[in-house]
């Protein structure tokens, strides 16, 4: 998550999301939050029945950035299922993580072989690190690695990205699309990351009316496909309310905004 997150979070009390309804204004206090965890570790369990086990550290004093978010479990559980289907599918994939926060997201990944690159705010990599250390024996006996840098949404130039990581196999991020003058920053690292071999996928949560104003933006540069039929969004640590919430989207870059040399 970015800059001004507070600010746009104590905004959900007025402008929460039905589960049902998208422009629905919602009722005070009806928002949907990060994952509940009790004490300073979320320990992360496979979804898809697997011996996976993972442990992230998280730091809710500090605030929404160091919080495991919902989306990330959906996204986890994509890539649980496809390691599923094809053992491996992730292995020697680079998979560049946007807005990681703790991390979990971009970890499971790597726990599954891929190649992980986590990204974030400058404030944020100490925990990456700490979540990447304390999670490095799993990792490394799957044949996936994991490291994290500072990239602040259409600030820091990809082309400063460690060799071959500004063109990823694939780009993910999970619960960013909360703060519309972000919007448009997201979008652009999206569009300079993207080529006509990478794939972008987006976990979202619903949960205010310009949530649409980022997907009609995000149209003039992507094809925008909901996925969400093809992984059960449900996760025991997220309320049916969540669930009933949560999307997965395919992001397509269109041809006429693929950055040069695509």
């Amino acid at each position: 998550m970015e800059e001004g997150d507070a600010e746009r979070w104590a905004e959900l009390g007025s402008a929460g999301l039905s589960s049902s309804v998208e422009d629905d204004p919602g009722q005070p206090g009806d928002h949907i939050g990060p994952v509940e965890v009790q004490g300073t570790v979320y320990c992360y369990t496979s979804q898809t029945g697997t011996a996976l086990q993972l442990q992230v550290g998280h730091q809710k004093e500090k605030g929404l950035s160091f919080q495991v978010w919902p989306s990330s479990l959906t996204l986890s559980k994509y890539a649980e299922l496809m390691a599923l289907q094809h053992p491996q599918h992730w292995q020697g994939k680079r998979v560049l993580e946007l807005g990681c926060g703790c991390g979990l997201m971009g970890l499971v990944f790597a726990a599954l072989g891929a190649q992980v690159m986590l990204t974030d705010m400058p404030q944020v990599l100490a925990l990456m690190d700490a979540n990447i250390a304390r999670n490095a024996s799993i990792i490394q006996a799957a044949g996936g690695s994991a490291q994290a840098c500072e990239l602040t949404w259409g600030q820091t130039s990809v082309s400063l990205l460690a060799c071959g990581w500004d063109k990823p196999d694939l780009v993910v991020a999970a619960d960013v699309i909360y703060h519309r003058e972000l919007f448009e920053p997201l979008l652009s690292t999206l569009k300079s990351l993207g080529n006509l071999g990478t794939q972008i996928l987006l976990a979202h949560v619903r949960r205010w009316k310009s949530d649409k104003h980022f997907f009609s933006k995000a149209r003039q540069s992507f094809t925008v496909t909901d996925i969400t039929h093809t992984v059960d969004a449900g996760a025991a640590d997220c309320s049916s309310r969540t669930r009933g919430a949560m999307r997965l989207f395919q992001l397509t870059p269109l041809p006429q905004t693929l950055s040069p040399g695509s």
